[in-house]
């Protein structure tokens, strides 16, 4: 059985320091079986499914909310401030609306937790029961394999972090069931954020994977007007599919201008969109290097945890020759601290020049390197690591060790 101790422990923070608890997540990442794994541990917390016909006292658990209960769920919220009832709120909503409205009426008053698809540091080399991940979105695609043993080290790397993607029975299978949780999602009414119903996500969506790690260029002109392209990564962004990082350079060079840096952030939805179904086709894809930096860059902002952490990366000119950081975690709360960290799928692969260009620009001094290999290295000044090895280096750091 996979376990997420972490996500449960912050729930365990959650709810005592605010009323609501808004679990957010793609479809099928496993909310339903976090909130399961939760309540077994707890003997306060309950699930219900009116907002309106609950009870006062202990933990009031929400799953699958939609829109049409949002306003029971804020009376019940106001209610317990007016009694002084010692009642809290998980609510997992069921779409980006619901999210929304959920976040407006009762602002001030949630503590959001993401469910990320699962990472590498989160596997166990074991079974889950493909059930306890299912959601509403679709039906299962082929026949439903009931266990399945995660063995080959770059199967989440190559099928991402959604449970009921990552356990299919085969690759295509796999594949099959990412492509149906994408098409719903992506044909949704968004609306609300200006996206009309005739403006196509889905081939959005599609440009920025196959441009996958590359700098937004906001002036492209076939997505409609620039205002329509902004909003469709906007839903983009706030769906979880993909992140969007700061160049640092701005902060040396303020006399230039600097763009974004977008990434797919699940591997599996990557692949889904550039047609790569196995191993075989990811080690001689084109796209293994951008691939990999989504794939490393995603577990190391997750081993962050709590901890306060500005992401960015840093480039500056053209080519080969360009001063580049992948990532730049930067600790507040550590005096500042800032740790640069560049990405290589091969174990032997050393930075480039202008990763280190770049840190003297940005007065940075702990560097390292991650790779996709099975081992460390750490013989030389900057080390090698593997990505399990990187994911617990950068936890130590986030805790100021």
């Amino acid at each position: 059985m996979i376990g997420r101790p972490a996500l449960v422990a912050q729930l365990d923070l959650a709810v005592g320091s605010r009323p609501v608890t808004l679990l957010q997540g793609l479809p099928r990442v496993g909310r339903t079986q976090l909130i399961d794994e939760w309540i077994k541990r707890r003997t306060d917390a309950r699930r219900e499914t009116d907002p309106a016909a609950i009870v006062a006292g202990g933990i009031v658990v929400f799953d699958q909310f939609d829109l049409a209960n949002v306003a029971a769920l804020v009376a019940a919220v106001r209610a317990t401030e007016v009694t002084g009832a010692r009642t809290r709120f998980m609510v997992a909503p069921i779409d980006l609306a619901t999210t929304f409205a959920v976040r407006d009426k009762l602002a001030g008053l949630f503590h959001a937790i993401e469910v990320a698809p699962l990472r590498l540091d989160e596997l166990e080399d074991g079974a889950v029961p493909l059930a306890a991940a299912m959601g509403p979105v679709v039906a299962a695609a082929g026949p439903t394999a009931e266990l399945v043993s995660v063995t080959d080290p770059r199967r989440l790397w190559v099928r991402g972090g959604l449970p009921e993607s990552l356990y299919a029975a085969d690759d295509q299978d796999s594949f099959t069931r990412r492509h149906q949780m994408l098409a719903p999602l992506l044909e949704r009414d968004y609306t609300r954020w200006h996206v009309l119903p005739a403006f196509p996500l889905w081939n959005l969506f599609d440009w920025l994977a196959r441009r996958n790690s590359n700098e937004l260029d906001e002036t492209v002109t076939q997505f409609g007007k620039r205002h329509e392209l902004k909003s469709g990564i906007f839903v983009l962004e706030k769906l979880g599919l993909i992140r969007r990082l700061a160049n640092a350079a701005m902060s040396v060079r303020p006399d230039k201008d600097f763009k974004d840096k977008l990434f797919v952030r699940d591997t599996g939805l990557l692949h889904a969109m550039i047609g790569v179904v196995t191993t075989d086709d990811l080690e001689h894809s084109k796209a293994i290097g951008s691939s990999f930096e989504s794939y490393a860059i995603e577990a190391l902002l997750a081993a962050v945890g709590t901890a306060e952490c500005r992401a960015r990366y840093y480039r500056f000119g053209d080519g080969q020759g360009a001063d580049e950081i992948d990532l730049i975690l930067q600790f507040p709360t550590q005096q500042g601290r800032q740790i640069a960290i560049e990405c290589k799928v091969g174990p032997s692969k050393s930075a480039r020049p202008g990763f280190f260009r770049a840190c003297g620009l940005m007065g940075i001094t702990e560097q390292l390197v991650v790779h996709s290999g099975p081992d460390a290295d750490r013989s030389e000044r900057i080390p090698r690591l593997d990505l399990r090895s990187a994911i617990k280096r950068v936890a130590e750091i986030a805790v100021g060790r």
